[in-house]
């Protein structure tokens, strides 16, 4: 792990900002992908996110550069810059698709069991990126009108990270209607809401997700025996998580009463972590500065939510989005999609990054007052010379 920059001095920060130039994009949106059939249907829900995306920034002439990472290409299938179908008024947005052989990704860890490693495909296109900010993202969102709006005006600060609410959709979206229709699509097929602290699915009451460090839970129960009915649910997952918390409550409450003012607060910054992979917005200068996500060579989860507190002590303060600016997720099996990404990754035995592991370094950064840096300074394959398609 690599030490955290220091902004007093000469940084990565003065250089990247000495790179950029007027004749640069405002705007790069990064996002990985490969022409196999993840989730079903992929390939037509990145022609849907890439010709309603330059639709939109031509509309309110957003400047912007799409980046596609097409990530160890299939065999048997074509190369995406062959696959799919780019309009030929681009106007106000430009094109690359950045490709990284296959040849290279057998050089990571678990790669037949992981055919797309997504944070380092993200890397290699923040790394090259040319925008003063960079978006990343996924193939297969759509944004509001609103959103992009926001994002065409002069007011993204560059000392802020920006996150937004993700609306699931079916993945039916019309492909052949305009870009208004696909959107009202969406607006009228919405099935799930993640905020920062809920996930509202229609047709269900709404389920409070607000994560506490787990000794501010035991601190809880101890206060009162009544809380461990209001932290169970019907679910059984629900009745297991409140019935381990009152078997370790006995344990951890002579632990804690000689130091509760340190748990009266979070020991660390509760952020808008959920479905954070599908819209992390910062300037160019603070990605180069962390060096872009933490290149483990694990099941890319929670390393988005790890990437979020590393920005925040960095000193890159967080600011949501409000509704309309919203993202919508084209989501082909609906919620039951997740669970058997999840129990495929167990059956695998492939390691994936906890969320207690990330408490604990979220709260390490955050007493320490720095952001752990976990990439060496050729992040982002900087030092390979990888194939590039410009439209």
């Amino acid at each position: 792990m690599s030490p955290a920059p220091n902004l007093n001095n000469e940084s990565m920060y003065s250089v990247v900002a000495r790179q950029m130039t007027s004749s640069e994009p405002k705007l790069s949106v990064v996002v990985a992908a490969r022409n196999d059939t993840y989730g079903g249907n992929f390939l037509e829900r990145l022609q849907l996110f890439i010709s309603t995306l330059i639709a939109q920034c031509n509309k309110y002439n957003l400047d912007c550069e799409l980046i596609i990472v097409e990530w160890n290409p299939p065999r048997k299938q074509p190369e995406l810059a062959r696959g799919l179908e780019f309009p030929e008024n681009l106007k106000s947005c430009r094109i690359r698709i950045i490709q990284v052989p296959s040849a290279i990704h057998k050089g990571f860890s678990y790669a037949e069991k992981l055919p797309l490693h997504e944070m380092r495909a993200k890397n290699v296109g923040i790394r090259r990126a040319k925008g003063q900010f960079v978006l990343a993202t996924n193939a297969d969102i759509l944004f509001s009108d609103e959103l992009i709006q926001f994002l065409a005006s002069s007011k993204l600060n560059p000392s802020k990270m920006y996150r937004v609410s993700r609306y699931d959709v079916s993945a039916k979206v019309p492909i052949g209607a305009s870009v208004q229709s696909r959107i009202k699509f969406c607006e009228r097929h919405v099935f799930r809401i993640l905020t920062r602290n809920r996930d509202i699915i229609k047709g269900r009451r709404t389920r409070f997700t607000l994560r506490l460090p787990a000794t501010l839970y035991f601190f809880i129960v101890d206060a009162s025996t009544r809380w461990t009915v209001l932290l169970e649910s019907r679910r059984k997952r629900g009745k297991i998580f409140a019935k381990e918390i009152r078997m370790k409550a006995g344990i951890a409450t002579t632990k804690i009463k000689p130091h509760l003012s340190r748990y009266l607060l979070p020991p660390y910054p509760l952020l808008h972590t959920n479905a954070c992979g599908d819209f992390t917005l910062m300037s160019r200068a603070n990605w180069f500065l962390l060096r872009g996500y933490p290149e483990l060579d694990l099941y890319p989860l929670n390393i988005d939510s790890l990437l979020l507190h590393m920005a925040y002590n960095l000193g890159v303060s967080e600011q949501e989005l409000r509704d309309p600016m919203r993202i919508y997720h084209m989501y082909q099996n609906r919620i039951e999609q997740e669970s058997i990404t999840i129990s495929t990754t167990f059956a695998e035995r492939v390691p994936f990054l906890t969320f207690r592991q990330v408490e604990e370094w979220a709260a390490k950064m955050y007493h320490g007052r720095r952001p752990m840096i976990f990439n060496d300074e050729n992040w982002g394959l900087a030092l390979e010379p990888l194939s590039e398609t410009k439209r």
